[in-house]
């Protein structure tokens, strides 16, 4: 018998993957993509888990600042590393109404921070973005800058322009909840 290939149109050849990563690892946390704008965070340490709630649609970038990027020569070494490893980015989908929030991971195996041990997120920062971002890349050793690539607009959506983002030189506003983060608006 002959085994023929799948015609390719059964391949799903008229939708692309999103540009970003649906996961993310650290030595101490995987985090990735579910639906509806959820993010689940799994502690590798004593697996604890949780839901970041924050998004509108569906999330399509998650990136930490780990300790593989803040462990460079340039970084100031482990202290770096370990200042940044619990920091985490996500990019919300087309239409959603917070293009980026910036997350501090607490609890959990590292109980730094969270006094009953019960792994959460802390929103650090939402930034509304138009066009909607495709991609958060942080910056080598600095958690406090990112590159957001997005669509050039105009005519050729095609075309990728990338935006820095220094979160020490945002201009903000309050949330329309007082006890919650601050907004940056972009674009």
């Amino acid at each position: 018998p002959t085994v023929l290939p799948a015609p390719p149109g059964l391949l799903g050849t008229g939708t692309r993957p999103p540009p970003g990563h649906l996961l993310d690892v650290t030595p101490s946390y995987i985090v990735y993509s579910v639906k509806n704008g959820l993010v689940r965070v799994l502690d590798r340490g004593d697996g604890s888990k949780t839901l970041l709630r924050g998004h509108t649609a569906k999330v399509g970038d998650v990136a930490f600042f780990s300790a593989e990027t803040a462990g460079g020569a340039a970084s100031g070494g482990a202290a770096a590393a370990a200042a940044g490893a619990d920091v985490l980015a996500t990019v919300g989908g087309e239409g959603d109404q917070c293009s980026v929030l910036v997350w501090r991971l607490l609890g959990g195996s590292n109980s730094a921070g969270a006094a009953d041990g019960e792994l959460r997120g802390e929103k650090l920062l939402e930034v509304r973005f138009r066009p909607g971002p495709r991609r958060l890349v942080w910056h080598p050793f600095d958690p406090n800058k990112f590159v957001l690539l997005h669509g050039g607009g105009g005519q050729s959506q095609s075309r990728t322009v990338a935006t820095l983002v220094e979160t020490t030189r945002l201009v903000t506003v309050p949330h329309t909840d007082p006890s919650a983060h601050a907004v940056c608006l972009c674009g």
